[in-house]
């Protein structure tokens, strides 16, 4: 289930549709696959964001990642915390 919606996340509702729908799917994407296949999805879901003169901010970018980890198993976690210093150089 995606946990990425307006009555989890009410800022959601200010925030360009384009924008929502595009993290939407991403945490759609990655639910429940291994972390090594999050970073590749977020470079996409980044680039498509690109192609609209919008981009995530760092925050948006956390909320993903920490979304993402609440269905990742111990071993999928530490992968991901370690991407999350990859990502900061992106």
């Amino acid at each position: 289930m995606n946990p990425f919606n307006e009555e989890n996340y009410p800022f959601l509702k200010t925030m360009h549709p384009a924008k929502v729908k595009i993290m939407s799917d991403f945490i759609d994407t990655v639910s429940g696959k291994p972390a090594a296949q999050a970073l590749p999805a977020l470079i996409s879901a980044k680039n498509q964001l690109s192609s609209l003169g919008l981009s995530f901010s760092r925050e948006e970018t956390e909320l993903l990642l920490d979304a993402l980890s609440d269905s990742l198993s111990p071993e999928q976690k530490a992968k991901l915390d370690a991407m999350k210093g990859l990502l900061a150089a992106v």
